[in-house]
């Protein structure tokens, strides 16, 4: 894709469009170029076509493509052995990954299990603080500094 800027205040250029030209905001159009470079003939022009200047290159990749396969008769070799490594590498970093996922949720079901362990232990420790109680209030005792039921008795 090259761009084909035209004046910004221009109004004879018919389905011309602002778009990105020369890392400025322009009006104009966009052209998709494809062309094939010989050692004998220099470059040879394929296939032209015009597009308003706000159209995107990405969303032309395909008809470029195909533009260029029509013209020549041939059909370019498709690189699949680069596909299949790159699949086999997302495949490896997806089993470290899966790896990973497995190591921590081993560890989150240990902190689970912990967690569970002490809310047990906090409700014991709330059981016997509440018998205590009830114990000093039976016998219509005060709690101390130096009681069981006291901070700082045992």
């Amino acid at each position: 894709m090259t761009n084909l800027p035209v004046s910004n205040t221009s109004r004879t250029y018919p389905n011309a469009a602002f778009g990105h030209m020369d890392d400025e905001i322009r009006l104009g159009y966009q052209a998709a170029l494809v062309s094939l470079q010989s050692p004998t003939y220099g470059r040879l022009w394929l296939s032209i076509a015009h597009h308003p200047g706000d159209t995107v290159s990405c969303t032309q990749a395909e008809a470029l493509i195909l533009a260029a396969e029509a013209r020549t008769g041939l059909r370019p070799r498709r690189r699949t052995e680069l596909l299949r490594s790159r699949i086999q590498a997302f495949e490896q970093q997806m089993a470290q990954t899966g790896g990973r996922l497995e190591t921590q949720e081993r560890l989150v079901q240990r902190a689970r299990e912990r967690l569970a362990g002490s809310e047990e232990q906090k409700q014991d420790r709330q059981r016997q603080l509440d018998e205590l109680e009830s114990q000093y209030q039976a016998k219509n005792r005060k709690e101390r500094p130096t009681s069981r039921l006291g901070a700082g008795g045992g």
